[in-house]
């Protein structure tokens, strides 16, 4: 699970996105990336 308040993400080209997953027994792990390139993807009405 990813709790919200745990959740930064923004997809922008550029941006650095943070998450923290918890596990059942309450520990957690941490997540980080960068969004190095975006693309835009078609979606049907």
């Amino acid at each position: 699970m990813v709790p919200g308040e745990t959740l930064d993400f923004v997809a922008e080209q550029g941006r650095a996105w943070t998450a923290r997953i918890v596990l059942p027994d309450g520990n957690g792990i941490d997540w980080a990336g960068e969004f190095d390139e975006l693309e835009r993807v078609a979606t049907a009405a």
